[in-house]
């Protein structure tokens, strides 16, 4: 829903939004429509940290080109296109215990005004 208040739950890798980020979303758009407009796709620390995952992410990224996602204004004024990512449930050996793949979503308590997006 427009004017929905957000929470970010990963740390970003554009201007270093972090878990707890605030934002709300403006419009929804396609990736296409956001590149055209120059609005960067949100990418987790995740993504840029681990080449080795690409192919899981760029199989995410080719599902939703033609699915409009919500685009977030930050209240440090930058605006990011949510697309779904994969989050990861890691022990403490590092190994991966679960995945799930989701849109970045509110946490916590909700407030009113905020809606999640799960896919």
């Amino acid at each position: 829903q427009i004017g929905a208040q957000v929470m970010l739950i990963k740390n970003m890798v554009q201007a270093k939004l972090v878990n707890g980020s605030i934002g709300r979303v403006i419009r929804f758009s396609t990736p296409r429509d956001a590149r055209e407009r120059e609005v960067d796709i949100a990418k987790t620390e995740d993504q840029a940290r681990n080449p080795s995952q690409e192919p899981k992410y760029r199989e995410l990224a080719e599902a939703a080109e033609y699915n409009s996602w919500p685009e977030v204004m930050f209240e440090n004024g930058l605006t990011l296109l949510c697309i779904p990512t994969m989050f990861d449930a890691v022990n403490a050996e590092a190994r991966i215990e679960a995945t799930r793949k989701q849109v970045r979503r509110a946490q916590g308590l909700r407030q009113p005004g905020t809606v999640s997006h799960q896919s």
